[in-house]
């Protein structure tokens, strides 16, 4: 663990934190889940496949950590824009995301 740079290991764990579900199962709601603190479910599956792409991409590229090919707070940047782009969450949900994104930021720098 020593080894992972902290930009890397911040902007994984705060990857970690979104999932997305693209039906109902006996243990989880369909859409995309903050934590265990929200989830949206009026998401289309269009754009939860999207998301659940992206996510999976974005969290095998840090898993790799090649730190000098990472630019942390553009990837978190962009994440928080396409998030506002389909209107995912409500805004106090995306206000806690924010907030959250703020402190991985001030790690990250």
């Amino acid at each position: 663990m020593s080894t992972i740079p902290s930009k890397i290991a911040v902007t994984y764990k705060f990857f970690q934190l979104f999932t997305v579900a693209l039906e109902d199962t006996p243990t989880t709601k369909r859409g995309m889940h903050f934590s265990t603190i929200a989830t949206d479910s009026n998401l289309s599956d269009e754009i939860l496949q999207a998301f659940g792409a992206y996510l999976k991409a974005k969290k095998r590229q840090l898993k790799r950590y090649d730190e000098a090919g990472v630019n942390c707070g553009k990837i978190l940047w962009f994440f928080y824009q396409k998030l506002l782009e389909v209107g995912a969450f409500n805004a106090s949900v995306r206000a806690e995301i924010r907030e959250y994104m703020d402190l991985c930021e001030y790690i990250i720098l």
